[in-house]
């Protein structure tokens, strides 16, 4: 990799606040806070196995004086770290260990850093459940809530703007694959190991998501949503790239981070 594609960022720099922090970095340290005992309990092997088979991703050094990171890929180009680190049972502030999440990649900077934070708090969340065998939820259905019919509703437009020759394009920037049915162009992204999105995308260019795969009940219904709402977001973010933003509805500009059509 090169150097660019080694830069670790924080998410003060996601969010372009450096100077006076990001509204998400209380809630990511609230998340490892949240999470830090129960990888306490972990081995090395053990950690190494989950990170595999549970979250996707795998366990190696970024250099931050961890003892261990966890890398997980959401999409090509955008990888989120938590860096585990065991401080003692003597450490002065009575912090036994900590979670520091930070982010690299050649496109981290086009996500914005309410949808990092929201994806690195369902994986604690799902990290917790799947550690505890503990299901939440039941069979995804095609019925939608409230809030994801809504989502879908303030993001439907854009997808007027696809061609047939765009979705393997798509496909390709989510990190996935697709199925061509006769009305229907089923798009399949991975989340975890045993979770899988599928997004049915029909030639009225309605959207029907789905999450399907054995490991999906250990996530609410809620948070089954949200993996829905921020891939679709992300597709959002080729549309944009793909056409001009300023010939696209507002909502395509607010799936960058504050700042980014500036540069």
């Amino acid at each position: 990799m090169n150097n660019r594609e080694n830069k670790l960022l924080t998410i003060d720099e996601i969010d372009g606040m450096t100077s006076i922090g990001s509204p998400h970095k209380k809630e990511l340290r609230e998340i490892g806070d949240k999470i830090s005992p129960i990888l306490r309990k972990l081995d090395n092997a053990t950690i190494e196995e989950f990170a595999e088979s549970v979250i996707g991703g795998k366990i190696e050094n970024i250099g931050v004086g961890e003892d261990w990171t966890m890398t997980k890929e959401l999409y090509p180009e955008v990888k989120i770290h938590m860096a585990y680190t065991y401080y003692g049972e003597e450490f002065v502030d009575n912090e036994i260990d900590g979670v520091k999440f930070l982010f690299s990649g050649e496109r981290i900077k086009w996500i914005t850093g309410e949808d990092l934070a929201s994806f690195v708090d369902l994986t604690a969340n799902y990290q917790k459940r799947a550690l505890q065998n503990r299901k939440v939820s039941e069979k995804d259905t095609s019925e939608q809530s409230n809030m994801l019919k809504t989502a879908i509703m303030v993001r439907y437009d854009p997808f007027y703007f696809l061609e047939d020759d765009d979705i393997p394009i798509i496909i390709d920037f989510i990190g996935g694959t697709f199925v061509k049915e006769k009305e229907w162009m089923n798009m399949y992204k991975q989340i975890y190991p045993g979770v899988t999105l599928l997004i049915k995308f029909a030639e009225d260019h309605s959207i029907e998501p789905r999450i399907i795969g054995d490991n999906s009940y250990f996530l609410e219904n809620y948070e089954k949503d949200i993996i829905k709402i921020l891939v679709i977001n992300h597709i959002l973010r080729y549309i944009t790239i793909r056409f001009d933003e300023r010939d696209l509805p507002e909502i395509c500009v607010k799936m960058f981070p504050k700042g980014y059509f500036k540069k």
